[in-house]
């Protein structure tokens, strides 16, 4: 106990409590600042020191690019403990000057903060703003989309509870958009096939700096790639589009009632928002009976009620404007599309090179044909039969059942991706988008929410791959060109000269795929006018064109692959399909018979938005949308028929997607950017999991290492001038720093609370040029110290004659000094190597510092510990003595009383041990008595057993000899009888010898052996008669 006490006491003399647990506590739940803008200084507010701002900012700034991050590794644990999954940080605040957000340590980046960002930047600077999202499937894009809408759209209003009708329209375009452009893929039950830009325009006050705020007054959706080749073919574990399952799942529930469905259902939760409708659904089917839908086994989503989404799609539409006659139309489209899919073809007899639609699909067909307002006979010969003009005439070629089927699946695509562009026309227009406004100090804004496809690399990359990530390159390189100007600004401003050629640049990239004539794909339209154009010849151009090219890569065991290397990584792509899918071809004559419908609606989907075969006059797109579905026919040839010679237009997918994107980006060049990436913390989608390897790939492929690298180039640390004197003054000479202070302000003696901004430049100025002699800064520094190195490696000879050659290229060359420093006129600059050494320098003084101050106050502890060491000793030394002599008398008393009682003992023991022996003597004898008289008893009765047992044996005996002998007299009269009966026989045989005379002969010989028998029997009779006789 005595030692337990005194380690006890050690401890809480070496280990004091804490005092400043409560100064602590409210210093980290102070707020921190991160920038905002690449190139701003943090700057705090709330009264704190700058000390305080500058310590917490660095141990809890979430902010990527102010941070001191240089690799993948950090980062990812950056984005780890620092929100996981999902990443929002805001890389630019729209303006010209720089501005930081002040945030707690727990707060994270969130889309709502960059929402924020945009539309204050909106009505302050009076810019239009853009929020970019990009992020792979799963991410959280289109969340995060219907996050940042939602902000803008309640934003300005007046009311949270009650909205605008632009208002309600913006908000429900989203699922309207998403049962038709959304599908369930590996990675999400959820995921957008296609990517969109939607403009929400604002009207706000021409005034800066009012604090006016905008108001949602229209809205333009315009949509990118829609993954049309879905319609026809699914992976497994993959769904159709969602719209194609609710129209299935309503028809099935329709079907109950008679076909005819009512809208809205009881419990759907916006039912009294809603109107009211019934819709025939007779014609349409459960899903089980597509073929498009039946592709893969996966066909219900988990938590997802179809009938119920269906409801929210039908809302949607009564939302935006669209009626109830449209909706119909709209589905007898998507209907129609799923019956053709059941359509097959089979080779009629005698025609190997034709097909013919066979009787088991008529049924489906004119179900088609009824939904889309055409003619079954003119469908029917559009899909067996192709049209062929030339000049002065044309014929009709047949079709193999392949070819039929390949332009059965082009029609669906087509029909299905134009109809998707009248929903997004359709939207655009029920919104509306203003172009003038009548009040001149009105002013119209938009506020651009890019939702885009992230960078993609799969083990297999064709053409929509390239597409994708050549997007991403535009916008990467939209990225560095706009961190490229903040930093020049910022220097321009500082008065900082710096090396334009840090920055790293993927234009060269962009320039590969996008250049024309030698761009891959202005190569590839090439290819397509080509009469005879391959994959693999494509492949072999681009292969010797651009072998040489530092951002591309010849296969040479793939001969119909290349390689790309994107900012994100190096892409293997497959040629295979090119041309086709860059054409995108569909017949003249199934767009003449779709345009030839009876239904306006089903014709002008072709005529508005598809347009292939047109003339160069033609109408481009309704609506402000943009698809791939747009592009013209591949075909060059002349139209034929009468004296006019117009040529179609020749418009392939990477061509107007081109034009499509070059438009992009000039809209979101004109406005103040903000980027939101999304991450996806792991690919089971399931809550609280990091998988790293996913996470570092992400941020690979988002950008984001690029992006950190971008905003990193140049002079990426920045401090000021107070701060960069107060950090590294510990690294200066005493004297030199006792110098600098009195040659300044107050000669060192004023307070630093009165110290002006030119005096914290002068001295940080100081301060840098005397650490610059001392620790050797500038890169040409640097360098020279590896070059001595090496020299003291050489012999003297060489070291000589390299001296005089490297003497001789200074004077010649004169190359200016590569500072790694400078000093702005707020700001202190440094490259990564000075900031490198003043910080393992500024970390060798602290630790240095450190150690002293550790060795003074374990002196002091150890002495006190000492102290109480030896008071603790004497008092325990009286105290111990005492107890010992104690001890000693207790023991001696103990010895003698042990005495007597072994004594006692022993005694006990012998007198005990005595009677155990005349115990066991006596019991041994009785033992062996009764043994011998058990022994005697034992014998005897096995003598009288014995003698029983042999009395009993020759009784048994007797028994079974007496019991063989009556059963062998029972067996004499058996033979007495036997013989009785032969003696009758005989009697019987001797009338019959009388009576055949003819068998005399025979009987008498039967006779005779019968007598033999006799006689042997009657001996075997005497002798069984002796026996029996014997026996007796």
């Amino acid at each position: 106990l005595l030692l337990f006490f005194l380690q006890q006491l050690v401890r809480y003399i070496s280990n004091p409590p804490s005092r400043s647990t409560a100064t602590s506590d409210t210093a980290s739940s102070r707020g921190v600042s991160y920038n905002t803008r690449p190139g701003s200084p943090s700057s705090g507010g709330g009264g704190e020191s700058k000390d305080t701002q500058r310590s917490t900012s660095r141990l809890h700034s979430h902010d990527l690019l102010s941070s001191d991050l240089h690799s993948s590794g950090s980062i990812l644990h950056h984005r780890q403990h620092s929100g996981g999954g999902r990443e929002g940080g805001d890389l630019s605040h729209g303006g010209s000057s720089s501005s930081s957000a002040p945030i707690s340590p727990a707060r994270l980046p969130h889309v709502f903060a960059s929402s924020s960002a945009a539309y204050e930047g909106m009505c302050s600077e009076k810019k239009s703003q853009t929020i970019l999202i990009s992020g792979e499937s799963g991410a959280g894009k289109t969340e995060s989309t219907k996050f940042v809408m939602k902000f803008l759209a309640c934003a300005g209003s007046e009311s949270l509870d009650k909205r605008s009708q632009v208002e309600s329209q913006v908000l429900e375009s989203n699922p309207l958009l998403e049962a038709f452009g959304n599908a369930r893929t590996l990675r999400n039950d959820n995921s957008s096939r296609f990517g969109k830009f939607i403009e929400l325009q604002f009207e706000t006050n021409k005034r800066k700096g009012t604090g006016s705020s905008g108001r949602l007054c229209g809205a333009r959706i315009q949509t990118y790639l829609l993954e049309k080749v879905r319609v026809c073919d699914q992976q497994e574990g993959e769904r159709n589009y969602h719209i194609f399952y609710q129209l299935c799942a309503a028809a099935e529930k329709a079907a109950a009632n008679g076909g005819v469905y009512q809208f809205p259902s009881p419990g759907f939760r916006k039912a009294p928002e809603a109107k009211l409708q019934e819709m025939d659904m007779s014609i349409f089917e459960p899903r089980d009976k597509f073929r498009y839908l039946t592709k893969s086994s996966c066909f219900q989503l988990h938590g997802v009620d179809d009938c119920e989404e269906f409801e929210s799609t039908i809302f949607a539409m009564q939302t935006v404007g669209i009626g109830q006659e449209e909706q119909m139309n709209i589905f007898s489209v998507v209907g129609a599309v799923l019956c053709l899919g059941n359509v097959s073809f089979e080779t009629p007899k005698g025609n190997s090179e034709a097909s013919c639609v066979p009787a088991s699909c008529s049924e489906y067909v004119s179900k088609a044909c009824r939904l889309l307002g055409v003619e079954v006979r003119n469908l029917e010969e559009a899909l067996c039969y192709r049209s062929i003009r030339t000049m002065r005439e044309s014929y009709r070629k047949p079709l193999k059942a392949e070819e039929a089927t390949e332009m059965k699946d082009a029609l669906c695509r087509a029909l299905y991706g134009c109809l998707f562009l009248q929903v997004v026309a359709r939207t655009n227009q029920s919104i509306g988008y203003r172009s003038s406004v009548k009040d001149p100090e009105t002013l119209l804004l938009f506020c651009g929410v890019l939702d885009i496809f992230g960078f993609e690399c799969f083990t297999f990359n064709s053409f929509e791959q390239l597409c994708i990530n050549f997007t991403n390159e535009r916008l990467q390189n939209f990225f560095n060109t706009f961190v490229f100007q903040c930093e020049e600004e910022l220097y321009r401003a500082e008065g900082i000269a710096w090396n334009p050629l840090d920055f790293p640049d993927n234009a060269d990239c962009v320039a590969l795929l996008q250049d024309k004539p030698i761009g891959i794909f202005s190569m590839l339209d090439e290819e397509c006018i080509v009469p005879a154009g391959k994959d693999r010849g494509f492949n072999n151009k681009i292969c010797q064109k651009h072998a040489g090219h530092q951002r591309f890569g010849v296969i040479k065991t793939k001969p119909n692959c290349f390689l790309v290397h994107h900012f994100a990584g190096s892409v293997e792509y497959c040629t295979d399909g090119f041309l086709e899918k860059n054409k995108d071809q569909l017949s003249v004559d199934l767009q003449e018979s779709i345009k030839a419908s009876s239904i306006p609606f089903v014709s002008n989907l072709f005529t508005s938005f598809l347009n292939r075969g047109a003339t160069t006059t033609a109408a481009s797109s309704a609506g402000g949308s943009i698809e791939e579905s747009q592009s013209s026919s591949s075909s060059s040839t002349a139209l034929g028929g009468g004296g006019g010679k117009s040529k179609r237009k020749f418009v392939t997918v990477s061509s107007e997607f081109r034009e499509q994107l070059s438009c992009l980006m000039d809209t979101v060049n004109k406005t103040a950017p903000h980027f939101i990436r999304c991450i996806k913390p792991n690919p089971q989608n399931v809550p609280d999991v990091f998988d790293r390897s996913t996470v570092n790939e992400q941020l690979r492929y988002g950008g984001v290492l690029q992006a950190v690298q971008v905003s990193r180039a140049g002079y990426p640390v920045r401090l000021s001038h107070r701060d960069c004197f107060e950090d590294y003054k510990s690294l200066a000479d005493r004297a030199f720093l006792r110098d600098l202070l009195a040659n300044g302000e107050g000669g060192g003696g004023g307070q630093q609370g009165s110290v002006s901004a030119s005096e914290w430049r002068r001295r940080a100025e100081g301060l840098l040029t005397h650490l610059d002699d001392k620790l050797r800064l500038n890169r040409s520094s640097l360098q020279e110290e590896k070059e001595q190195e090496e020299e003291k490696k050489k012999s003297q000879g060489e070291k000589k004659a390299e001296q005089k050659e490297k003497a001789k290229g200074k004077h010649s060359q004169q190359q200016p000094v590569d500072q790694t420093w400078a000093v702005g006129k707020t700001l202190c600059f440094f490259k990564n190597e000075a900031y490198e050494i003043l910080s393992s320098y500024q970390m060798k003084v602290r630790v240095s510092s450190a150690t002293r101050i550790q060795a003074h106050y374990k002196s002091f502890v150890q002495r006190r510990i000492f102290l109480l060491y030896r008071q603790t000793v004497i008092f325990l030394q009286s105290h111990v003595r005492m107890f010992l002599a104690k001890l000693a008398l207790r023991r001696l008393r103990e010895e003698r009383a042990a005495c007597l009682l072994q004594r006692f003992a022993r005694m006990c023991l012998q007198k005990r041990k005595y009677l155990k022996v005349i115990q066991a003597a006596t019991c041994i004898q009785a033992a062996w008595r009764g043994r011998e008289a058990r022994k005697r008893c034992k014998d005897l009765r096995i003598q009288n057993a014995a003698s029983l047992i042999a009395a009993t044996w020759k009784r048994i005996l007797a028994r079974r000899m007496l019991r063989r002998l009556r059963e062998e007299a029972r067996e004499v009269s058996g033979l007495i009888k036997k013989a009785q009966d032969l003696q009758k026989d005989l009697t019987d045989e001797r009338n019959r010898r009388s009576e055949a005379e003819s068998h005399v002969l025979q009987l008498q010989a039967k006779n005779d052996d019968l007598s033999k028998e006799l006689k042997n029997l009657q001996k075997e009779l005497q002798a069984s008669r002796e026996e029996v006789e014997n026996l007796k």
